[in-house]
């Protein structure tokens, strides 16, 4: 049941919203003037992120300025990567990877000496247990570049991945999204709704774009993975980019609280990193809006020429687009003997240099002669029984990791990467190495993709904006290379 109370600007939808997905309400929408906050009747929480340091840059005494000089030059020396500094001594930790910047050229283009640009190397920590608030389609293939005709509507959720089984009571989620592009017309939570200590509140302001939404739950939860809620959506204008974004404020929190703490943040993040703390944890979503026909030929009459990011957006959400994307199963060796380990590449191709955002990999072997042996140095995801990606994080830089699981009684990997931004693929390389450990032996045993269309739980794809690139339309088998192993 779903209750509108008008109060100014704010439409205050107190959920319990108990309906099907598909026959969401309309959401009206009230453009008055006046604001009132989320959760004005809960006690207000402290800032997280305020600093409670102040600095006068103006007149500094000299003694002042001295000890800052020397705190410094400390600091500068600590980490340094010159010989022969103290930082120089100190190796990179296992599951850190160094980039290194480059040099600027030392002349100018007229002669000058120029000041050469000092060179920098950054320290990027892979972070397999990060607690993650995001938003992705409600679709077969869930993305978080979504792409949706003008006119037609869509539906996201959002979703808390709950990777360190934190204990957690409470959730805030505030978005903004671009009114003038898209229209929220329905909300459901009723997956969450018998676990909440009372109806959840949830608030929108349409004029400006902004989605509060606040459930408290009437027993501590550890869930691994909860959809918190579905929104449903109409696409009014086109848009090649059209951003949502999680806000996190003291009027818009977006927050997943045990009690008092955050738990999208670690205890240690507050001393790792001296910025702003508000967005960690939060994963955004993109969304394009491709011209209906009328629309496309009304800009081109309009001068506009060919719009060659909508034509392609449009061609992905008409079905026509074709990425001939290849995935492959390379085994190192054909043979092998029983007790042996052996190791099989799980390579890709991609020959037109297509944009991807999300690659998704099954692989089915036979449990009785095959067995994954854990192999994980520096991978993003080291819980339990993983294939190897750690050696390619330079050439798939993913930052949204959902899956690397190997299930030895059911013969099933299960890996699941995205990007969040857009990232320039490579025409050919390697996605994980697999270990498998020979058990029983077999004149043949095949490792094959799985690839029904069918299932969401063991599916083969790569794609972009949620549309699948492997192959063709038409013809997805022939782009997926299975392998055969002989264990004597």
């Amino acid at each position: 049941m779903l209750i509108l109370d008008m109060k100014r600007k704010w439409m205050v939808v107190f959920a319990t919203v108990a309906m099907a997905f598909v026959g969401f309400p309309c959401v009206a929408q009230n453009n008055s003037n006046d604001s009132n906050q989320i959760g004005s009747s809960r006690t207000s929480r402290t800032s997280l992120f305020k600093s409670s340091r102040t600095n006068d840059a103006k007149n500094p005494k000299e003694s002042d300025a001295k000890r800052n000089q020397k705190d410094t030059d400390k600091a500068r020396e600590k980490n340094s990567n010159q010989p022969g500094s103290k930082g120089a001594k100190a190796a990179p930790k296992k599951d850190e990877k160094t980039v290194k910047g480059k040099e600027a050229p030392t002349k100018k283009s007229g002669g000058e000496e120029a000041r050469p640009t000092t060179t920098v190397e950054f320290k990027m920590k892979a972070d397999p247990s990060a607690n993650l608030l995001y938003v992705e389609s409600v679709s077969v293939a869930p993305t978080m570049n979504i792409v949706v005709e003008q006119g037609g509507g869509f539906a996201t959720k959002t979703v808390y991945r709950n990777a360190r089984k934190s204990r957690f009571t409470s959730v805030d989620v505030a978005l903004r999204y671009e009114p003038s592009v898209v229209g929220l017309t329905g909300i459901d939570d009723s997956e969450i709704a018998p676990l909440l200590k009372q109806p959840a509140i949830a608030k929108i302001d349409a004029r400006r774009g902004i989605f509060a939404y606040h459930a408290e739950f009437s027993q501590p939860q550890e869930r691994d993975l909860t959809a918190l809620f579905k929104l449903k959506w109409r696409a009014l204008q086109p848009s090649e980019h059209s951003p949502m974004v999680f806000l996190n404020t003291d009027d818009f929190p977006s927050r997943v609280m045990n009690g008092e703490e955050n738990v999208l943040l670690r205890s240690s993040d507050s001393e790792d990193f001296s910025g702003d703390l508000s967005s960690s944890g939060l994963v955004d979503a993109a969304i394009s809006v491709t011209p209906n026909r009328e629309s496309l030929l009304e800009m081109e009459d309009a001068g506009y020429g060919a719009v060659t990011g909508m034509a392609l957006a449009r061609e992905i959400s008409e079905g026509t687009a074709e990425g001939d994307v290849t995935l492959a199963l390379r085994p190192r060796r054909s043979a092998v003997t029983t007790g042996e380990d052996f190791l099989v590449d799980i390579v890709y191709a991609n020959p037109k240099g297509v944009d991807i955002d999300s690659m998704r990999v099954a692989v089915r072997f036979d449990p009785t002669v095959l067995q994954v042996v854990d192999y994980d140095e520096d991978n993003w995801i080291t819980n339990g029984v993983n294939i190897l990606d750690g050696p390619y994080h330079e050439e798939l830089p993913f930052d949204f990791h959902m899956r690397n699981k190997a299930y030895n009684n059911t013969g099933l990997i299960s890996y699941e990467m995205g990007f969040s931004q857009k990232v320039s693929v490579p025409s050919a390389g390697v996605l994980a190495t697999v270990r498998f450990k020979a058990i029983a032996p077999a004149t043949v045993t095949e490792i094959i993709f799985d690839a029904d269309e069918g299932s969401r739980s063991a599916k083969t794809t790569v794609s972009f904006l949620g549309f699948n690139l492997v192959g063709r339309p038409d013809d997805r088998a022939t782009a997926l290379t299975n392998a055969s192993v002989r264990i004597d």
